[in-house]
């Protein structure tokens, strides 16, 4: 479902869709993981107004960030490829 146009429109899908996204996995379902998930993709509908938000966006930038989380718990990107 594309949401373009509206942010506020956007905005709800993003908080609706946070919690189905990745139902199992500990961090995406924790407080902090939900509201890096809006934030990410609340800014990106922003950005891209003329696309807006589609719901497959949920589980491509939900994979970012647990991908980002892991790096960090590393001690971070310190060079291509550090975390991978």
């Amino acid at each position: 479902m594309r949401q373009g146009g509206s942010r506020g429109v956007a905005a709800l899908a993003c908080a609706q869709d946070a919690p189905a996204t990745f139902p199992t996995h500990p961090w995406i379902q924790s407080d902090d993981g939900k509201a890096a998930l809006r934030r990410v993709l609340s800014a990106y509908s922003v950005h891209n107004d003329k696309l807006g938000y589609c719901r497959a966006m949920s589980n491509i930038v939900a994979l970012l960030l647990i991908a980002m989380n892991r790096c960090g718990e590393r001690g971070g990107v310190r060079r291509a490829g550090d975390c991978v």
